[in-house]
């Protein structure tokens, strides 16, 4: 069920990218191929997805660049400078990601180390696609009870070091579907929001409207998407 919150408010959101942004021809020098079906599915994928450049916190050598605490690091400071914010007033630091980069400790409390933060309550969400909402929600929940006047969430991914050809070559370069088509997808970087009470809420009529507007760009994009995957089985 969804959860309204009426005493939070978007203050502000920053992101980081590592490094030059890397084109699909230049993809090679960093995820390379396995193998001959991965010229392929990568053909395919590209094609489907119409992503043109992406990041990688590695360099051509597969050498760590950004460890992922210092991706989520970098987006914090990003949505801090946005909005002339002050680390020193937050109080509470959620971060979601499919992993850290460590077992322990946890993930938010390493970027908590990476800022050379003051003491604080840290919330680390462990999962794949909802982690970074799930940051979210909780450090919206932390200011809507008043727990906190000021609260951060960060989602920060760095897939391309799980990925990189040498990972593979235990395997003699072997990998599924699955594996050729996230190597192809994904890359890395980060995003931070700053949830506070500075603010007041929107007029019923305009939350109303905005509402009517988001369900209709919904409904016009599945259409589309269903109109596209017609035109591909039909062509």
């Amino acid at each position: 069920m969804p959860i309204a919150f009426n005493r939070v408010y978007l203050e502000s959101a920053g992101y980081f990218m590592p490094g030059e942004p890397v084109s699909n021809e230049a993809m090679d020098s960093y995820i390379a191929p396995l193998n001959r079906m991965s010229s392929r599915i990568k053909s395919r994928i590209l094609a489907e997805n119409g992503i043109k450049q992406r990041y990688y916190a590695i360099d051509a050598e597969g050498s760590t660049v950004f460890t992922n605490a210092q991706l989520a690091a970098n987006a914090i400071r990003d949505c801090l400078r946005r909005n002339d914010g002050d680390l020193a007033d937050v109080s509470l630091l959620t971060s979601g990601s499919s992993g850290g980069d460590a077992l322990m400790p946890g993930f938010a409390n390493m970027i908590q180390g990476e800022l050379a933060a003051h003491p604080m309550e840290t919330l680390s969400v462990h999962g794949i696609c909802a982690a970074g909402v799930s940051a979210i929600q909780v450090a919206a929940q932390g200011v809507e009870m008043g727990g906190h006047a000021s609260a951060l969430a960060v989602a920060a991914e760095l897939p391309s070091r799980l990925f990189k050809r040498s990972r593979f070559a235990a395997r003699g370069y072997d990998a599924d579907f699955d594996a050729h088509f996230l190597r192809w997808m994904l890359s890395d970087g980060a995003g931070a929001l700053l949830l506070g009470r500075g603010g007041r809420p929107l007029p019923e009529r305009a939350r109303d409207l905005g509402q009517r507007l988001g369900l209709g760009v919904v409904l016009g994009l599945m259409v589309l998407a269903l109109f596209n995957d017609f035109a591909r089985l039909f062509s």
